[in-house]
C-alpha cells in the first residue's frame, strides 16, 4: 500500500494476464485526468452549461421522473407553488400575528452568517490560528422573538458605536422537519403541496423545513442524501451545484468539531477560540491575561477595600473584562477531544485570490499556472511557476506536487495552451482551454431561484447556498458564470410573495390600501421550504462513493474520521 499522498496506486486485483496486484500500479495523477475527463464530459454530453428552467404546466410527473430524477439532473420549476396562500401571505408581519407567533421554535445564531462551516479560529491558549469545523449556537424562542432578534441584529450591524453589541445572525435552518415539527400550524399556508413529486417519489417527503434569513447567511458547500425539492416564497436564492462526479474536487478536510456559544457559558476548561464577525478573514488572536488581572476579574482578597483600593480594582476589573472580551460574545468552543468532522473547505463566498491560488482542483488555474515544457520553472504567462519542477522532469516531487495542486503530471503530457489554460488529459475543447474552470473539469452550475419556483437538487450533489432578500441583489456573477438568473428582483415585488400583512387582513387574500402602504415599511426576509425525500441507494451512488474513495486515496480529501468510518459522513 502507497503512502499517502504517493503518485501510484497498486491496483486490487489482478490484471487481465495473470499478474500479480503487487505488480501493477496505476500513476495517481493518471487517475486524476480520467476523473477530470469524466467531468467535462458529464457537462458535455448531459448538464451542459446551466441548470434547465421549466414551467410547471409543461412538466408531467413522467417527464420530471425520466429527463431529471432518473438522470440525477438538477432542474428549476416556474410557476411551481401558485397555488400556495403562503405566497401571497407570509412576511414578518402576517407570521408574527399568526397563532404560530407564539408557538417555540428553534433560532441557529452565529457571529459571521457561516454555520455548519469550517471556519478560522483565533485558539488564543495555543496562540496560533486553526481550522474547526463549528456549528451554530442554538436557541428556543418564539417565532414573534425570532423577527425582533433579527430585527436588533440588523441594528446593530448598522451602527458605528465603538461600544456596541457583539455581531450576531440569526437563521431559522435547524431542518429535521421544523416545519411540520415545530411550525405545523403553518402547514395550511403551503397546501397542496407538490403532489406531482409525491406521485414520483413513491409517498410524502420524508421531511419538511422552513428556511427564514437575509443575505447575511450562506450555507457551506455539502451533499445531502436525500432527493431536495427546495421551493422559495420571498426573496432569492442561489445554488452552486455540482455534481457527484466531481466529489474530489471539494478539498474535503478532516477538522475538529465545535460549536458557539456565548463566552460567559463556556465552562471551565473548555477549548475556545475567537472568529471574525466577517466571514473569510481571519481573527485576531486575543493576548493572555495577566495574572494579576486574572486575579482581580476573579474576585479580591481577604479583608475590605478601601476607597481607592476599590476604585483602582474597578480600573483593573474593567481592562480584565475588555482583554478577557466581551462575555455576550460568541466563541467557538471544542467539542469532545478527538471528535472531527469531514467538511468541504472550498466557498466561493470569500474573494481572496490566494486561498483560491490553493484549490486548483475547484477554480482552475489563472493564466496556466503550470510549468512549461519548453521553459522549465517559468509559467506560459511569464510568472513564477511557483516553485514546481519541469514537467519533462518524471520526479516523484514533482508528480505528488502538481497532484496535490489538481494539475495531474506524470509524464510531462500537460499541454500548456499559451493562451491561459492548461489541457491536463487532451480532452479541452478544440482552441485550448482559454476558460481556468476547464482546467478543473468544469464551472459550477450557478442558478438563481426565485419566488413561486422550486428547485429539485438530486441527492449527493455538492452545493452553496447564498441568498438575498427583494431589496438587495445578487452579484453579477459568481465563479463559473453560468447562471440561470430567476425573474427580475424589482418585478418580483409585483409577483406573489411581495405581500405581507397581519393575518387577519389575509384571510380572504385581500389587502386595504393603509395596509399595503404599511407592507412598504416591512422588513424583507428570504423564506423558502424544502422536502427531503429517501434517495436510491443504487449505482449512482456506488459511482459517487468511488470517486469519494479514489481522491481520499490518492491524497486530494482527507481520510473520514473514525466516528464516521463506517457510515455516510455529516451531510
Amino acid at each position: 500500500r502507497p503512502k499517502e499522498g504517493s503518485s501510484t496506486m497498486p491496483s486490487a486485483d489482478a490484471g487481465p494476464r495473470g499478474a500479480t496486484a503487487s505488480a501493477i500500479s496505476v500513476p495517481a495523477a493518471h487517475i486524476l485526468r480520467i476523473l477530470q475527463r469524466a467531468s467535462r464530459e458529464v457537462r458535455d454530453l448531459d448538464l451542459g452549461r446551466s441548470v434547465d428552467r421549466v414551467a410547471s404546466r409543461d412538466l408531467s410527473p413522467l417527464r420530471f421522473a425520466t429527463e431529471y430524477v432518473q438522470r440525477n439532473k438538477p432542474v428549476v420549476i416556474t410557476d411551481a407553488i401558485n397555488g400556495w396562500p403562503a405566497l401571497r401571505l407570509w412576511g414578518e408581519r402576517y407570521l408574527e400575528s399568526h397563532p404560530a407567533g407564539e408557538v417555540v421554535v428553534t433560532v441557529d445564531v452565529t457571529p459571521n452568517g457561516r454555520g455548519d462551516a469550517i471556519t478560522t479560529v483565533a485558539d488564543n491558549a495555543a496562540g496560533r490560528l486553526q481550522e474547526w469545523f463549528v456549528t451554530p449556537h442554538e436557541r428556543r424562542m418564539t417565532l414573534k422573538e425570532f423577527f425582533g432578534l433579527m430585527r436588533k441584529s440588523r441594528g446593530t450591524d448598522k451602527s458605528a458605536s465603538k461600544g456596541r453589541a457583539p455581531r450576531e445572525v440569526p437563521y431559522m435552518q435547524h431542518q429535521n422537519s421544523n416545519l411540520s415539527g415545530e411550525l405545523g400550524l403553518l402547514l395550511d399556508d403551503i397546501g397542496p403541496g407538490l403532489p406531482w413529486a409525491e406521485e414520483v417519489f413513491g409517498g410524502p417527503p420524508e421531511a419538511m423545513n422552513i428556511w427564514i434569513g437575509d443575505e447575511r447567511s450562506a450555507t457551506s458547500f455539502h451533499k445531502d442524501h436525500y432527493e431536495n425539492l427546495y421551493a422559495v416564497i420571498r426573496g432569492t436564492k442561489v445554488f452552486s451545484l455540482l455534481p457527484p462526479c466531481d466529489a474530489y474536487r471539494m478539498y474535503l478536510t478532516r477538522c475538529p468539531a465545535a460549536s458557539y456559544m456565548p463566552r460567559r457559558d463556556v465552562l471551565r476548561g473548555a477549548v475556545y477560540g475567537e472568529v471574525s464577525p466577517q466571514p473569510g478573514v481571519n481573527p485576531t488572536p486575543r493576548a493572555a491575561i495577566g495574572a494579576s488581572a486574572v486575579a482581580v476579574a476573579g474576585g479580591g482578597g481577604d479583608g475590605e477595600a478601601t476607597d481607592d483600593t476599590a476604585g483602582a480594582d474597578d480600573v483593573a476589573r474593567a481592562e480584565a473584562e475588555e482583554e478577557a472580551g466581551n462575555p455576550s460574545e460568541l466563541v467557538a468552543v471544542l467539542r469532545d477531544p478527538g471528535y472531527e468532522v469531514l467538511w468541504s473547505a472550498v466557498d466561493t463566498t470569500v474573494q481572496d485570490p490566494k486561498t483560491r491560488q490553493a484549490q486548483p482542483l475547484f477554480f482552475g488555474l489563472e493564466g496556466g499556472g503550470l510549468t512549461s515544457p519548453a521553459e522549465p520553472g517559468v509559467r506560459s504567462d511569464g510568472g513564477d511557476s511557483g516553485g514546481l519542477a519541469s514537467p519533462n522532469d518524471n520526479s516523484s516531487d514533482y508528480a505528488d506536487t502538481a497532484l496535490r495542486r489538481g494539475l495531474g503530471s506524470d509524464s510531462g503530457q500537460e499541454i500548456v495552451d499559451t493562451a491561459g489554460g492548461v489541457d491536463v488529459d487532451r480532452s479541452c475543447s478544440t482552441g485550448g482551454c482559454s476558460d481556468p474552470w476547464d482546467t478543473a473539469g468544469g464551472a459550477p452550475l450557478v442558478v438563481e431561484v426565485g419566488p413561486g419556483e422550486v428547485l429539485y437538487l438530486p441527492s449527493l450533489w455538492y452545493h452553496q447556498v447564498e441568498q438575498y432578500t427583494a431589496a438587495k441583489r445578487a452579484p453579477s456573477s459568481r465563479p463559473g458564470g453560468n447562471r440561470a438568473a430567476a425573474p427580475d428582483t424589482a418585478a418580483a415585488t409585483t409577483r406573489p410573495g411581495a405581500a405581507g400583512g397581519t393575518a387577519a387582513d389575509n384571510v380572504q387574500g385581500q389587502q386595504p390600501q393603509a395596509q399595503k402602504t404599511k407592507q412598504a415599511e416591512e422588513e424583507e426576509y428570504v423564506m423558502a421550504v424544502n422536502f427531503w425525500y429517501d434517495m436510491k441507494y443504487d449505482g449512482r451512488y456506488s459511482a459517487f462513493k468511488l470517486v469519494e474513495g479514489l481522491a481520499m486515496a490518492m491524497g486530494l480529501a482527507d481520510k473520514p474520521p473514525a466516528q464516521e468510518a463506517g457510515g455516510h459522513g455529516h451531510s
